[in-house]
């Protein structure tokens, strides 16, 4: 129990990896050398892209279960392109939407104020 506070940072939807342990008796037991890895869901836009759909300057997108519209400068970083101020959103995901439709993606992300952003 020396190391309990390797632990304390993980929350109740975490994801998490743990290399290294013994399980004993229905017990993981980690030792020194064990590592826990956590992956916030939460923090994550995770899952296959089912609909992109346009909202004038911005986008929603529902991957997975989870539906997000994002700003102009959102919608660029999840197409993964730049694009000139006077080129409408709504044309590069004419060209892009198909390629996107049903991948699996993970990006990372912040909620705030009802607005979401892509973390670089």
């Amino acid at each position: 129990w020396k190391n309990a506070q390797r632990g304390f940072g993980l929350s109740l939807d975490d994801e998490i990896v743990i290399e290294g342990a013994l399980t004993k008796n229905g017990r993981i037991e980690l030792s020194e050398e064990a590592r826990v890895l956590r992956r916030r869901k939460g923090e994550l836009l995770l899952g296959d892209i089912k609909d992109i759909k346009e909202k004038g300057n911005s986008i929603e997108v529902t991957v997975g279960e989870k539906k997000v519209e994002l700003d102009r400068i959102n919608s660029l970083r999840f197409l993964g392109i730049s694009l000139a101020d006077d080129i409408e959103l709504s044309t590069a995901l004419k060209l892009k939407k198909d390629y996107l439709m049903n991948k699996n993606i993970a990006l990372k992300i912040k909620e705030e104020n009802g607005k979401t952003t892509i973390v670089k």
